[in-house]
């Protein structure tokens, strides 16, 4: 199914992941995704590079967090997070790589739900993360706007909440055990 209506989705990840990334990117948009990534969505010329990366993630309709023991070393990702966070944009985590989910991720994150597509469970999160992406269901223009606090709320994937963690059903989505977070 094309989600046409989808401004895009932002993947944020760290450069040493770039090989997952790719194939994730080839993935989605395989599956009628928009995906937006730095290496090729920022033009030669562009006088301001982070600004570019600042407009794609307010006009993205989400943003996916490629989540690695890289991504969580990365100040690029834990900006992209912080300005996810500021223009309200929801965030879903997708485990790529790591032993430890605490280690693929930076401080605050880790209680948060998230899709393993780690190794042979690759597949089936592909599946999930495109379920979860094709609801989203907004207009490009309602995404610049933002969506609503509640609208925030996935029913496939928990987010941080007043310092609670929202109960989901578990398959590849979900904490190492039931966590509270500050």
């Amino acid at each position: 199914m094309t989600v046409s209506h989808l401004s895009h989705v932002f993947l944020s990840y760290a450069r040493a992941d770039a090989s997952f990334v790719s194939q994730l990117q080839s993935d989605l948009q395989a599956r009628g995704i928009p995906v937006w990534i730095d290496h090729e969505d920022i033009q030669p010329g562009t006088p301001d590079w982070e600004d570019s990366l600042r407009k794609a993630i307010r006009h993205a309709a989400a943003v996916v967090l490629v989540a690695s023991p890289s991504a969580r070393g990365s100040r690029y990702v834990k900006d992209e997070l912080r300005i996810a966070e500021m223009y309200r944009r929801p965030v879903y985590p997708l485990w790529a790589m790591g032993d430890e989910w605490m280690d693929a991720v930076p401080i605050g994150w880790g209680g948060t739900q998230y899709i393993d597509a780690r190794e042979e469970r690759y597949q089936e999160a592909i599946h999930e993360l495109v379920e979860i992406l094709e609801k989203l269901n907004t207009p490009a223009d309602a995404a610049v706007a933002g969506p609503e606090p509640s609208s925030l709320q996935s029913p496939r994937i928990a987010q941080r909440d007043g310092g609670n963690i929202e109960s989901c059903p578990r398959s590849s989505r979900h904490a190492e055990r039931d966590v509270v977070t500050r």
